[in-house]
C-alpha cells in the first residue's frame, strides 16, 4: 500500500499518470527503492510540485527525448534467479545538450538535479599517445610473464619518460565462447557472468603481399595457409584473406570452405608488367643505391650489362651506358615505392578494419619483403596505428630458406658479365637484408614474430598465427615538437638487477604528429574501451539484457540495462550542490564481432546531500534499446566518470530466436 501511494503522489507531482508497462525505446533512470527509501527519495520532489511541473513541461517543449520523471520498473533476473539492486533517483528534467565529459558550471539553486541527453555514438580511438609493445624474453626466447610498470623505464632520446598507462597482455586470455539461455516467452534475460560473452576470441587476417610475391613462392604459401586452415582453426578464431593488390578478400568467418577458396585463387598481381629480356635486371634496392648514393659499383655494374647486351660490348659506349642506367634506376625506383605504398595501404586498410573487432588481433604479412627506404614515416605510422588498434602484426617471409647466388654463375643471366658478376651477387646479397628490414620493423614494433630463412612454412603459420604470449603495452605523452615528422629514438630498460640478461624487443623510435583536438581523450578513452574486449572494473557495472518480440516476426527490441553502484563516482561539491557527469556507451557487435551500432547517454548530475545519499544507496540504471533482428549479437557497456575519470566495462551476448 506504501508503495502504491508514493507512485500515485509521484505520478500527482509530474502532472501526468503514467503506465507500468514494456519500456519504451528511450533511455531512462528508474525507481525500485523500499517504503521508507522512497518517501525519503520524494519528499524533494513532493515539495516542489509547481516548479516541477513546470520543468517537466518545458522539457517536453524541448522534444528532446530525455528521460522522463519517476518510471518504475520490474527488477530484472539474473541466472542465478536473483534481483539485480534496485534503481534510484529519476532526473527532474531535461537541458538542450549539455557537456558530456566536462565538469558543469555552478548550478542555481532551482536546476534539475539529473539531465540525460541521448545521440548515436561517435567512437574514435586515440591519435596522441605514443604506444610501445614491450617483449621480455629470456634465454631460451620464452615471453616472461607478470612484470609490472615499475620493472619498466621507457626512455625518449634517452630522457626517461612518465608511463601514464601500462597493460598486461597475456594471450588466449580472453573468455570463452558460449551464449546467454534464451526462452521463447515474450521477454528473456541474460546471465550475470561475464565469462559467456560469445565473442569470438580471435581474428587471423592473412595478408597475402601479392604485388611483390612470385608465382613459386605463393604456391608454397597457399598449400602451408591451406593445411593451417583445415588442421589449427579453432571454432572460436575468425580469419580472413586480404591482398595487397586488392584483387581478392575474404572478410572474417570460421567458413574454412570460404577461406580455402579464397586461398586457392591468389595469383602474383604485380603492378608493372616485367619485361621479357631483362637486361640490365635492375632491382630496386640496386636502383635506389644508384639513385640516391650514387653508389659505384652498382653503376658501374648496370652500365656493363647495358654494354653487353645492347651494345656488343662496345666500351667505347660504357659513358652513355651509365646514363642510361641512372634514367632506368629512377624509373624501377619509381615503380618500387608505387608498390611500396599499395602494400602498406592495403595493411593499413586491414588494420583499420580489424580496430572495430573485439578480441586478440592477428594480422600476418605474408611477403617477400621489399623495399622500404624512402618512405621514412609510413611503416612507423602503421605501426602507431596497429598499436591503438591493438593489433599484432607477424611477417612471414615468404621466400623461406634464402639462398645467395653463386658467385660467378652466369649461364641464367644473359646480361652478366664476368666483370659484372662479382658487384651484382653483392649487391643481391645486401638487396635479401634490405627487404627484410621492413618485415622485422612492423614484427617487432606491433609484437609480432617474425618467420624468416626457414622452409617449413607450417611452423611459420603456427608461429605467427598464433598468440604473441606475454606482452606489455607502454604508453606515455610525447614531449611537445616544434613540428610534426620529428623522429624521436626509444629505448626500454628492466629496473631490476634481478631482470639483468633478459632481453627485450619493442619498437625503437616514432615519428610525432599532431596532438588530439582538446577535448577529444575522453571519446578516444571509451572507444578503446568499447573496441576491446577486456573487462574494466575501475567502477561497480553490471549490465542485463533483455528482448521483446512478436513470433513469427523475425525481428526483436532489444534492452540493455545497465546498472552502477553510484559510490565510486567522484562528485565535487559546488553551491551545495554535488557535481558530476556519467557517459555511457552502449555498443551492439554481431556473433563476427562486426560494430552494429553504438547509442551514447550522458548523465549531468547537480544533486543535493539527500539526493545523492538515496543515490547512493540503490545505484542508477541507463536503459538502451537496439531493434535487432533474429540471430547472436554481443552488447559492450562502457562507463566513464569524468571526475574520475574512471571506466567500468563489461560484455554480455544474447541469442534472439
Amino acid at each position: 500500500m506504501c508503495y502504491k501511494f508514493n507512485m500515485r503522489r509521484a505520478e500527482q507531482t509530474a502532472g501526468r499518470v503514467r503506465r507500468f508497462a514494456a519500456p519504451s525505446n528511450t533511455g531512462y533512470v528508474v525507481f525500485a527503492l523500499g517504503c521508507a527509501a522512497a518517501i525519503t527519495l520524494l519528499a524533494p520532489f513532493l515539495l516542489a510540485d509547481a516548479h516541477a511541473s513546470r520543468l517537466a513541461q518545458s522539457s517536453q517543449t524541448a522534444g528532446t527525448g530525455a528521460t522522463q520523471a519517476a518510471q518504475p520498473t520490474q527488477p530484472t533476473p539474473t541466472a542465478t534467479g536473483s534481483t539485480p539492486p534496485a534503481t534510484s533517483v529519476a532526473q527532474s528534467a531535461q537541458t538542450a545538450n549539455p557537456p558530456a565529459n566536462v565538469p558543469t558550471s555552478p548550478p542555481a539553486q532551482n536546476a534539475p538535479e539529473m539531465t540525460t541527453t541521448d545521440h548515436d555514438a561517435t567512437l574514435r580511438v586515440r591519435s596522441n599517445l605514443v604506444l610501445v609493445r614491450v617483449i621480455v624474453r629470456d634465454s631460451k626466447g620464452q615471453a616472461v610473464p607478470w612484470l609490472k610498470k615499475e620493472d619498466f623505464t621507457l626512455y625518449d632520446e634517452r630522457k626517461p619518460q612518465l608511463i601514464t598507462q601500462f597493460t598486461t597482455r597475456i594471450a588466449g586470455q580472453f573468455p570463452s565462447s558460449g551464449s546467454a539461455p534464451t526462452s521463447n516467452s515474450v521477454a528473456s534475460t541474460s546471465p550475470s557472468d561475464n565469462s559467456q560473452t560469445g565473442l569470438p576470441e580471435h581474428y587471423i587476417g592473412l595478408y597475402f603481399d601479392d604485388i611483390h610475391i612470385s608465382l613459386q613462392d605463393l604456391q608454397f604459401m597457399r598449400v602451408a595457409a591451406l593445411r593451417y586452415i583445415a588442421t589449427s582453426l579453432r571454432p572460436e578464431d575468425r580469419a580472413g584473406v586480404f591482398t595487397s593488390s586488392g584483387e581478392l578478400q575474404q572478410d572474417f568467418t570460421s567458413d574454412r570452405e570460404k577461406l580455402s577458396a579464397a586461398i586457392r585463387r591468389l595469383l602474383p598481381r604485380p603492378l608493372y608488367t616485367p619485361p621479357t629480356i631483362l637486361c640490365p635486371d635492375i632491382g630496386a634496392y640496386q636502383a635506389w643505391l644508384i639513385v640516391n648514393t650514387n653508389d659505384i659499383n652498382a653503376i658501374e655494374s648496370a652500365a656493363d650489362e647495358i654494354v653487353h647486351c645492347q651494345y656488343a660490348d662496345n666500351q667505347s659506349l660504357l659513358a652513355q651506358a651509365q646514363i642510361q642506367a641512372s634514367g632506368l634506376a629512377n624509373a624501377q625506383l619509381e615503380q618500387s615505392n608505387n608498390e611500396e605504398i599499395y602494400t602498406l595501404r592495403g595493411l593499413d586498410g586491414l588494420i583499420r578494419r580489424m580496430s572495430t573487432l573485439p578480441g586478440e588481433r592477428t594480422a600476418i604479412l605474408l611477403s617477400p619483403g621489399f623495399l622500404s627506404r624512402d618512405d621514412l614515416t609510413g611503416i612507423d605510422d602503421l605501426i602507431d596505428r596497429a598499436l591503438h588498434a591493438n593489433v599484432t602484426i607477424s611477417s612471414l617471409d615468404a621466400r623461406g630458406l634464402y639462398t645467395p647466388p653463386a658467385m660467378g654463375d652466369i649461364s641464367e643471366d644473359q646480361g652478366l658479365t664476368p666483370i659484372s658478376v662479382g658487384p651484382r651477387a653483392v649487391i643481391e646479397n645486401e638487396a635479401a637484408l634490405v627487404y627484410s628490414e621492413p618485415l622485422a620493423q612492423i614484427a617487432y614494433g606491433t609484437g609480432g614474430a617474425l618467420f624468416q630463412d626457414n622452409n617449413d612454412m607450417d611452423a611459420g603459420f603456427r608461429l605467427t598465427a598464433g598468440a604473441p604470449g606475454e606482452s606489455y603495452l607502454l604508453a606515455f605523452v610525447p614531449p611537445a615538437s616544434k613540428k610534426s615528422g620529428d623522429y624521436h629514438k626509444l629505448s626500454v630498460k628492466l629496473n631490476s638487477p634481478a631482470l639483468k640478461g633478459l632481453q627485450v624487443q619493442a619498437r625503437p623510435g616514432y615519428f610525432t604528429n599532431k596532438p588530439s583536438a582538446p577535448g577529444a581523450s575522453a571519446e578516444e578513452d571509451i572507444a578503446e574501451a568499447v573496441y576491446s574486449q577486456q573487462p574494466f572494473d575501475e567502477l561497480p557495472l553490471d549490465v542485463h539484457t533483455r528482448f521483446y518480440s512478436a513470433a513469427g516476426s523475425g525481428q526483436a527490441v532489444l534492452s540493455v540495462m545497465t546498472h552502477l553502484d553510484t559510490r565510486s563516482l567522484h562528485f565535487h561539491k559546488q553551491e551545495g550542490r554535488n557535481l558530476d557527469n556519467l557517459t555511457l556507451v552502449t555498443a551492439l557487435f554481431d556473433s563476427n564481432g562486426n560494430y552494429l551500432k553504438g547509442l551514447e547517454k550522458t548523465v549531468e548530475f547537480r544533486l543535493r546531500d539527500d539526493t545523492r545519499a538515496s543515490l547512493e544507496a540503490a545505484g542508477i540504471t541507463l536503459k538502451s534499446t537496439f531493434d535487432v533482428a533474429t540471430g547472436r549479437y554481443v552488447v559492450r557497456s562502457v562507463v566513464r566518470d569524468a571526475n574520475g575519470p574512471a571506466l567500468a566495462a563489461a560484455t554480455r551476448t544474447v541469442d534472439i530466436p
